[in-house]
């Protein structure tokens, strides 16, 4: 495996594991880049999901190196913000290694900063950053970080971002770790997706720390859907669904219906532990007794999908709303030799990638 590919493995894993997150991304927001050996930048391109990015078409390839350069030589000062726009979609598709994607509007973001590159719109980071202490609150919670006053996205934002660095290090003689940005969101950055990942992560349990906003359950996701892709070398996208209903009739119910066996598997898995080694051997030991793997997981009362995207594992949610509530009326279930069937049923498979 080239470089390159080993980048682009990183950078679809780091978006996934952020996008399937509500505690950080909540629907089309956020967006990833890194940067490669001979100056090129991978960036998403617009209008994806970030939990569904899973190939080099998610991505648009950007000549970075030209892109810093230009984006240094022009007078931002000199136009107002309909001209800065303007000028800066044309250089950065000039640069467009990609023209058949349209990238990110926060591409310029991306650009200026090194390694791996996660943007992300935690709950917390929004919450308490969207007032007009945000500075004193950032020096008091995230001395490390350096705060970027509220921008439209896109070049305003880059730019803001760029004075944001500068301020920082004239005051702390030192590079920020991160950024937060006012009213929007958080950027973190690492030589590797885990450094840029475990950063964003790290600001988030300390901000929790002071907002006593516990998102435990929604960080177990990353786990399930780790572990999901450890077993079976496929990509999967897991949901924290809250409030979700089950009792001992749906969880003990064998599936009575088609599409009960094709969201769901045959049984929810009933999870022993978060640690992601002993999930992985309760997916194995799953998969040998029923030959597909779980598609519904349930922790004490809590209740996870996952599927090959956002949307898929929604509908797994949907399907076992209704697993549940009819199971409370003892339904028959369907023969082994049919639940068997169903489970590799070709036409499914189609159906589940479409």
């Amino acid at each position: 495996m080239t470089a390159d590919n080993t980048i682009l493995d990183d950078l679809l894993r780091m978006s996934r594991r952020a996008g399937e997150r509500f505690d950080l991304v909540q629907a089309g927001g956020g967006n990833t880049s890194a940067k490669l050996p001979d100056g090129k930048m991978f960036v998403k391109a617009s209008g994806l999901r970030l939990s569904d990015l899973n190939s080099e078409k998610a991505f648009v390839l950007i000549d970075n190196l030209k892109l810093r350069e230009k984006v240094l030589t022009v007078n931002w000062n000199s136009y107002d913000k309909k001209e800065k726009e303007k000028i800066s979609a044309e250089i950065v598709a000039t640069l467009n290694l990609t023209p058949d994607r349209r990238p990110s509007i926060e591409t310029l973001l991306h650009s200026y900063l090194d390694g791996f590159v996660l943007h992300t719109h935690p709950v917390q980071v929004t919450a308490l950053f969207s007032q007009k202490n945000a500075k004193q609150k950032t020096k008091e919670l995230l001395p490390d970080s350096a705060l970027v006053f509220y921008q439209t996205p896109g070049v305003e934002l880059a730019l803001e971002m760029m004075q944001a660095r500068e301020t920082y290090i004239n005051e702390n003689q030192k590079e920020p770790t991160s950024y937060v940005f006012q009213n929007h969101g958080l950027v973190t950055c690492g030589k590797s997706w885990e450094d840029a990942f475990r950063n964003t992560n790290e600001i988030c349990l300390r901000l929790s720390e002071f907002t006593k906003i516990n998102f435990t359950d929604d960080r177990i996701v990353n786990t399930i859907s780790e572990a999901m892709e450890k077993v079976t070398s496929e990509s999967w996208v897991t949901l924290y669904v809250p409030g979700c209903e089950s009792n001992q009739n749906s969880i003990q119910q064998k599936p009575f219906f088609p599409d009960g066996v094709v969201f769901l598997g045959i049984l929810p898995l009933l999870l022993k532990s978060t640690d992601q080694s002993i999930l992985e051997n309760q997916i194995q030991d799953y998969l040998k007794i029923h030959t597909i793997v779980p598609r519904a997981f349930i922790l004490e009362d809590k209740m996870y999908f996952t599927g090959k995207t956002y949307m898929k594992a929604r509908e797994s949610e949907e399907v076992w709303r209704m697993h549940h509530i009819a199971s409370q009326f003892r339904p028959d279930a369907l023969s082994d030799e049919e639940l068997k069937y169903l489970s590799h049923w070709e036409a499914e498979k189609y159906r589940q990638k479409v």
